[in-house]
């Protein structure tokens, strides 16, 4: 698999600072480049974990539908439901008690609203939307609070999803160089209409190559390619006009070139291989370039 960057888009558990180590002492995987290990997709190392728009939180089976002792929001949860079992408590239940954007922004809590998001009725959802709004820009940027942003851009309604991209309308270039931030961009432009994302991403003209070398920016610039028409990314193809072999040598634009390749048009593609193919064999020896 190596880097071919379908890897690059695979789920980031999103867990905050636990069961983090380095991965420098694992094995070489067959067909990596010898000198510099990939990263696995699946790596638990926050340094080389995929930022992808994943709203899975990993707690275990039996923390699932609980409130866990080590979360600050514990004992308040006890004293209000006289439990730390969560399948009874609607989200009608927590919003009458303003605790909307505490359990946003708490491990436990922020798997229990993904959860009831899925499948609550409209009225329950706009009593969360009406707490979470306010605070949409600090929750796109929480370690657990964006989980429950993704959740509403995927879920919730129509008005609901406008709203949310006015909230995200002059802050898509900061929230895709931010680790957390950067997955709401990705589930945005995943669900939005057609003509609302489109709007959003043209906040990333003129800053194409930022993104594209940045560990967070770039999953933004590939999930571009892979969800808008080619006649929406022309400006991404202009931004590598001249560079496409440069950064076919780089660890995260191989990847971005790779996802031009499968997505753009027939015009913008043999544009790029004008430049590519004048140095297939540089690239077939270059650690990144082989796989483009």
């Amino acid at each position: 698999s190596g880097h071919s960057g379908h890897g690059s888009h695979g789920g980031h558990s999103g867990h905050g600072g636990r069961g983090m180590h380095n991965s420098g002492g694992r094995e070489r995987v067959r067909g990596e480049p010898r000198g510099q290990m990939m990263p696995r997709a699946d790596s638990k190392s926050r340094r080389f974990m995929s930022p992808a728009a994943n709203s899975n939180l990993p707690l275990s089976a039996a923390d699932a539908n609980t409130i866990g002792i080590s979360s600050n929001l514990y004992n308040k949860w006890v004293e209000e439901f006289k439990t730390n079992k969560t399948t009874h408590v609607t989200l009608e239940d927590v919003a009458k008690r303003d605790m909307v954007v505490d359990l946003a922004m708490d491990q436990y809590g922020s798997r229990f609203l993904q959860q009831k998001l899925e499948s609550a009725p409209t009225s329950q959802k706009e009593m969360i939307f009406q707490q979470l709004y306010p605070e949409v820009q600090r929750l796109c940027s929480d370690v657990f609070g964006n989980y429950v942003i993704q959740k509403m851009l995927e879920y919730g309604t129509s008005e609901q999803k406008k709203k949310l991209a006015k909230e995200l309308r002059g802050n898509i270039l900061t929230l895709s160089l931010q680790m957390y931030g950067c997955r709401v961009v990705q589930k945005a432009i995943d669900v939005l209409h057609l003509d609302i994302k489109a709007e959003l991403i043209k906040e990333l003209h003129g800053h194409v190559m930022k993104c594209v070398r940045d560990q967070n920016g770039n999953h933004v610039i590939q999930k571009c390619i892979e969800k808008v028409p080619p006649s929406e990314i022309q400006f991404i193809v202009e931004a590598f006009r001249g560079q496409n072999v440069k950064l076919a040598m780089h660890p995260y634009g191989c990847r971005v070139i790779q996802r031009l390749l499968e997505h753009c048009s027939s015009q913008q593609r043999n544009n790029m291989l004008k430049e590519i193919l004048d140095h297939t064999q540089g690239l077939a020896k270059n650690q990144y370039g082989n796989y483009v």
